[in-house]
């Protein structure tokens, strides 16, 4: 199996789905967001080949999925560490901790997020800045 063929099948469709279902319990809201998981995983991996060595799937999407519902439903409407730790079944501080990898590894993919000097993230999208 290539590499290319193994990036495939590890971050498939298949394989995010059910994460994003395990957290929005609408399928067509699961499959919205793993669509654009799986885009944006793919778009890092070009980026960066090997930055998800050895990194388990639910770490990756964990972050992933709070940054893309903060960007579509902003601040107020996203889905909270808390909740998206509870559903998906991990430690609160996993879900920040990937949150922190995806900025800090891929800081131009997501231009309208920055991460303050003591380490909260911030939301800079919609024109000003709101603790994300």
């Amino acid at each position: 199996m290539s590499y290319e063929e193994f990036m495939n099948k590890r971050y498939s469709l298949d394989a995010i789905r059910p994460l994003a279902f395990s957290l929005t319990g609408n399928q067509t809201q699961a499959q919205e967001l793993a669509e654009e998981s799986k885009h944006i995983i793919f778009q890092s991996l070009r980026i960066k080949p090997a930055t998800f060595s050895g990194h388990p799937l639910k770490f990756i999407v964990c972050g992933l999925f709070y940054l893309l519902s903060v960007r579509k439903h902003g601040v107020e409407g996203r889905f909270r560490q808390r909740e998206i730790s509870v559903k998906m079944g991990m430690n609160e501080r996993t879900v920040r901790h990937s949150v922190k990898f995806w900025l800090g590894k891929f800081p131009m993919l997501f231009k309208d997020f920055s991460v303050s000097k003591n380490g909260d993230v911030m939301y800079v999208g919609k024109g000003k800045e709101e603790n994300a």
